[in-house]
């Protein structure tokens, strides 16, 4: 059967390293940006029996990856099984184990199977050992950069923080990096119904305003898709192309008949457009 396995030493000892994997956005961060990998849906924290269903490529084609957690050691390890996906079988340990000087060991070991035996080895090997030989190194050094950074504030509190663009390449990037740090983040959106999110339709202003209570931080990132737009439609209105920066937090605001609530605004407000324009 054939294994694959990677150590590398960590700044950090094994407890915030394994902490660090547990947390939401970790298996975001560990993505790499190249591989066309998407979560599609399943348990944000990883505990025992945890899952997370994947949109893996395949070939030229794309298929499903249902992965589960189990064999969790508090602080040391875990793993995670397919249970359905491309392979026969793919066990992924993760161990982390403590250093001198107050480093830590992350060894990635993947025992794995092909589908169609010695057929589906011959034509997915070369690919497979590409991935692995690729993604790997890149997954430990992005680990390392993440945890430096965090050390570095790792006498403080963690904070609340709310974002907007939050979907986007650079809010999506932001968010997942902050919770793997162990702050809080809330997202501002203009879609309705989510608990773990503020509505805000810029266009006319409104938001939830009873959720805007103690946030340390605002990063707003939020402004029109330009994407898409042809360059006379850009050039066309220059100055719309981010959306108003700081009317969404008021130092009061309507909370229905008449009923008005106090808010005390968080101690920083970033506002980024977009470089390229």
């Amino acid at each position: 059967m054939p294994q694959f396995s990677l150590k590398s030493l960590f700044p950090v000892p094994a407890a915030e390293l394994y902490a660090w994997h547990m947390r939401i956005g970790a298996l975001e961060r560990l993505t790499p940006p190249w591989s066309a990998i998407k979560v599609t849906w399943g348990d944000e924290h990883v505990c025992e029996g945890s899952r997370r269903e994947l949109l893996v490529p395949a070939g030229p084609f794309k298929t499903k990856w249902l992965a589960r957690h189990h064999s969790i050691v508090e602080g040391r390890q875990f793993i995670d099984e397919q249970d359905r996906g491309p392979f026969r079988k793919w066990t992924h340990l993760h161990v982390c184990t403590d250093k001198e000087q107050g480093r830590s060991e992350l060894e990635d070991r993947i025992d794995y199977e092909f589908p169609l035996g010695k057929l589906g080895e011959f034509f997915g090997k070369s690919q497979v050992n590409w991935m692995l030989n690729t993604a790997f190194p890149w997954r430990h050094e992005r680990t390392w950069i993440d945890l430096s950074r965090h050390a570095e504030f790792a006498g403080l509190p963690r904070l609340k923080v709310a974002i907007t663009g939050a979907s986007g390449m650079i809010g999506s990037n932001l968010k997942h990096f902050l919770t793997t740090g162990g702050h809080e983040v809330v997202t501002i959106e203009r879609k309705r119904g989510n608990a773990n999110s503020i509505y805000w339709n810029p266009s006319t202003g409104e938001i939830e305003a009873d959720k805007l209570e103690g946030f340390d931080a605002v990063v707003h990132l939020a402004g029109r898709n330009i994407a898409s737009e042809s360059i006379k439609a850009r050039l066309s209105q220059p100055m719309k192309t981010g959306l108003r920066a700081t009317p969404f937090w008021p130092k009061s605001a309507e909370l229905g008949k008449g009923r008005r609530i106090q808010h005390e605004k968080p101690e920083s407000v970033w506002c980024i457009r977009a470089s390229g324009q």
